[in-house]
């Protein structure tokens, strides 16, 4: 979805290319995001024939809508970005929501030892390589402690994010 004065229209993801992905059945901490998103598939298909969320969006808006950027960014990044200790209460910080992508990739490849082929798919990246230019230029370039040396936070139980399982 993307905004534009104030109205909210269907447009494909970046570079107008729609992707596939995969992810684990069960986390490397343990947590079954197989299941619990089978589980909330089902749930969003309840919600859409009882109509408290007419699109049957896995992740809807409090309304059963589609998120706005400006609401989604208040109401879920900004409390996610403080209880992980990305950002101080007035905002600030160095990690961002596009760094996950980075902390992810980095741990796959340098701490998972995982295939740089699956982190790419796991990422949606069109090929391997741009997985290993991103996640190399970025693992060389940051000072202090590495992003894949951070701890990793599971979701609360009940939450997970939809993409395709291995």
């Amino acid at each position: 979805m993307v905004e534009i004065a104030g109205h909210l229209y269907p447009e494909a993801p970046k570079n107008r290319k729609r992707r596939r992905t995969i992810y684990p059945r069960t986390t490397p901490v343990g947590y079954l995001l197989a299941e619990r998103l089978a589980a909330r598939l089902q749930q969003a298909s309840a919600e859409q024939a009882a109509g408290t969320n007419p699109l049957g969006l896995i992740f809807p808006s409090p309304t059963g809508k589609h998120w706005r950027s400006s609401n989604f960014n208040r109401n879920v990044l900004k409390p996610a970005y403080l209880a992980a200790g990305w950002r101080d209460a007035g905002g600030n910080g160095e990690w961002t929501w596009h760094s996950l992508r980075h902390v992810f990739c980095t741990t796959a490849l340098f701490t998972w030892n995982l295939d740089a082929t699956d982190v790419s798919r796991m990422a949606g990246h069109a090929s391997y390589r741009i997985t290993l230019d991103m996640s190399v230029r970025h693992h060389r370039r940051r000072p202090g402690p590495r992003p894949h040396r951070h701890p990793i936070n599971v979701c609360s139980e009940g939450q997970a994010f939809p993409v395709h399982p291995l």
